[in-house]
């Protein structure tokens, strides 16, 4: 360390000797004077310096009850103070976060409460409104640490070789191809009945086909029609590629030891749940994040240091936790460096892994309140540092020159773990599960067929023990038949055999007796029987005979009644008719005889009037004469 301190003191004594002020090298004389007498004046000056704690770019310890300044950023306040002899205080604001114009860091600044603030603080259009800023010193990266995950993203085992999506279509055409080779078979045969050639499939076989196929087997099916022939080849065409590519792919798999993240870029946070410091110089970084589509809901902001967020969020809860590139560098490295000091093996100690692609990019500079009069003094100086890489430079110190904990821990060869045979092994369990399941079946329908049997011979049992028991009634008989023979026997003993055999025959003969005369009686009874069924059958029908002679038939009286009523109406309806033609004709006759009076009144009239016409104007009668006369005529006329 006092080897780089000595080559980095070396390096700003050149830079700082290498400012002039001489008007040849800048070309601005009136600004570089400007800035010599800033810089005259800032001398002795006393500053007060805000920061944020924000390790390792910059923070604050309490020494002897007096807040230092430390860090990447004091470092550069250090070396100002050194140049141009000023002095400064440091203080921190109540609420460590960048704020608005009445809170956190731009609040304070905003106040007068500060003159500037040493940190990297990320360049926002918010903060212009209420603070300047400096020179850009660099561009802030943020980054996503997380915890280390087991297996690389791109899977493993046997499926790693393809995506969800390709397996998903294989196994649907696995599925569709044996029925459509069927059904276009079936169509080739429905179009072309005649054709010789034309040989159809059952849908189990084409089915089968397919599947032995998948698996590189032979196939019993010959199809002879070329288009039959065609789609046989086209699967076999498949097959060979797919199973090309997955040995491929499978190899490069096993081979290539290129480890890649669940997160691949920005959008792929909202499926996770993230954590940041809350308030802090990401805050605002934080909420550009939820504009490119991190949802809120998953992200947390918390006020617990990085140590606590990465011992909790991190490891515990595997959050993805947000910061600046050279903040979680410094975590990870002192977290390996903890294992190490415990004796932890090398294979467990990058228990994390960093992003190597930004979630995104902030310019960083530092920041003075609005009166702050040195400003160009100190961007004149600042700008000398950035570009001669002092930033850079300091920003990686402490950390080492190679990668910490890279996502590809060794160049090892990859080899088959158990872990990725659990796709083999899972298939063997299922098929020996539905093996067992077919056995248990089986068992229990031929269980069941048993117990049928069982069933069936016990009624075969209950039958013959139902005979058995008969057999015995049967036999506890004969046995009884034989007591009694005995018996028989020994009473015939004591009696001649002659008279028992004729009393038997005596008694033989009476039965048939007997029975002769049952017979007898039995045929008279029938006889009797069929003359009492002739005779009730006669009377049945003589019975009926009579009721039905004696039967009113009151149908036939109602349609009689009714034909007379219908006929006196009819009657009575001619006599009405007569009387009205009668009527109708001496109506006939006495309109006509009008009407000719009436004519001859009329022609009688005409003549009449004719003759007065004529002697009036001819004759000596006046017209008073006249006049009269017509009036006697008329009333003549009327008369008649």
């Amino acid at each position: 360390m006092a080897g780089q301190e000595l080559i980095l003191t070396t390096v700003l004594s050149i830079v700082f000797n290498n400012i002039s002020f001489d008007s040849t090298q800048v070309g601005e004389p009136n600004r570089l004077l400007r800035i010599e007498e800033m810089a005259a004046d800032l001398k002795d000056q006393h500053l007060v310096i805000a920061t944020t704690q924000n390790y390792p770019l910059s923070y604050a310890v309490l020494v002897n009850g007096t807040l230092v300044g430390d860090g990447v950023a004091f470092s550069f306040v250090k070396l100002l103070q050194d140049k141009y002899g000023f002095r400064y205080s440091v203080v921190v604001p109540d609420e460590d976060i960048m704020g608005t114009g009445n809170t956190g860091i731009f609040g304070v600044l905003n106040s007068g409460k500060a003159d500037l603030a040493a940190a990297f603080l990320p360049v926002v259009p918010d903060g212009q409104q209420v603070i300047k800023y400096s020179r850009n010193l660099d561009t802030g990266e943020f980054v996503v640490l997380m915890k280390r995950p087991k297996e690389s993203a791109q899977g493993s085992g046997l499926l790693a070789p393809f995506t969800l999506g390709v397996w998903l279509l294989i196994l649907i055409s696995l599925i569709a191809v044996g029925p459509i080779i069927y059904l276009l078979i079936l169509l080739r045969h429905w179009l072309c009945p005649i054709d010789e050639k034309n040989k159809t499939f059952p849908l189990p076989s084409c089915v089968w086909f397919v599947y032995g196929a998948l698996l590189k087997q032979g196939s019993t099916l010959s199809p002879v029609s070329d288009s039959a022939r065609l789609l046989f080849a086209t699967w076999w065409i498949f097959i060979t590629i797919l199973t090309a590519f997955y040995t491929a792919n499978l190899t490069a798999f096993l081979t290539l030891s290129q480890f890649t993240l669940p997160i691949q870029k920005a959008e792929d946070i909202q499926k996770y749940n993230w954590v940041t410091r809350k308030g802090n110089a990401v805050e605002h970084a934080a909420m550009d994040i939820e504009e490119t589509n991190t949802r809120a809901q998953h992200g947390q902001f918390v006020t617990d240091n990085n140590t606590e967020i990465l011992d909790y969020y991190v490891k515990k809860k595997e959050y993805l936790f947000i910061m600046e590139k050279p903040i979680v560098d410094h975590l990870m490295y002192g977290d390996y460096l903890d294992k190490s000091r415990k004796g932890i093996p090398e294979s467990d100690r990058c228990t994390f892994v960093i992003t190597s692609w930004s979630v995104i990019t902030r310019a960083r500079a530092f920041a003075y309140n609005m009166n702050f009069k040195w400003k160009e003094v100190f961007d004149h100086t600042l700008q000398y540092l950035v570009e001669a890489g002092i930033i850079k430079y300091r920003l990686q110190e402490g950390l080492p020159n190679t990668e910490i904990c890279p996502l590809n821990l060794n160049s090892k060869e990859r080899q088959l773990q158990n872990s990725d045979l659990w796709t083999t092994i899972y298939e063997q369990l299922i098929s020996k599960i539905l093996k067992m399941s077919l056995t248990i079946q089986q068992m229990i329908s031929d269980a069941k067929k048993l117990a049928g049997r069982l069933k069936d011979d016990e009624n075969v049992a209950d039958v013959l023990l139902n005979e058995t028991h008969a057999i015995n009634k049967k036999i506890d008989a004969m046995k009884q038949f034989q007591e009694e023979v005995e018996v028989l026997n020994e009473v015939a003993r004591q009696r001649p055999h002659s008279q028992l055999i004729a009393n038997i025959q005596q008694e033989n003969r009476h039965l048939r007796e007997i029975q002769h005369e049952n017979r007898e009686l039995r045929a008279a009874l029938e006889e009797h029987q069929t003359a009492l069924e002739h005779i009730m059958s006669k009377y049945r029908q003589h019975t009926s005979q009579q009721l039905t002679k004696s039967r009113i038939d009151f149908k036939s009286l109602q349609e009689k009644r009714y034909s007379e009523m219908i006929k006196q109406q009819a009657e009575k309806i001619q006599e009405m008719a007569a009387v009205m033609n009668e009527a109708a004709l001496l109506d006939e006759k006495n309109a006509s005889k009008d009407m000719e009076l009436l004519t001859r009144l009329k022609t009688e009239n005409k003549g009449l009037r004719e003759l007065l016409e004529i002697s009036c104007k001819f004759g000596s009668l006046g017209k008073q004469m006249m006049a009269t006369t017509m009036e006697d005529k008329d009333v003549q006329t009327d008369k008649t």
